[in-house]
C-alpha cells in the first residue's frame, strides 16, 4: 500500500500537523503518474479540511 507524508502548517510556532497516510492500491492502479497525482492532491484537500478549524462571523461596527 503506498504511503504519502501529508502536511499542513499556518506559519506559526506549533501550528503544523503531518500525518503518513496509506492509499489504497486499488485506487491508483491503471492511472497516469499526472492522475495518480490529481487523486493524491484530492485526497490531501480532504485531508487538510479535516485538520483544520476555521470559520467567520460577522462583526458590527461600534459607531
Amino acid at each position: 500500500m503506498p504511503k504519502y507524508e501529508f502536511r499542513v502548517s499556518t506559519g506559526y510556532v506549533g501550528c503544523k500537523r503531518t500525518e503518513i497516510v496509506k492509499i489504497d492500491e486499488d485506487e491508483l492502479t491503471g492511472k497516469t503518474e499526472e492522475e495518480i497525482e490529481e487523486y493524491i492532491e484530492r485526497e490531501w484537500a480532504q485531508w487538510v479540511w479535516e485538520n483544520i478549524d476555521g470559520g467567520f462571523s460577522r462583526v458590527e461596527d461600534e459607531e
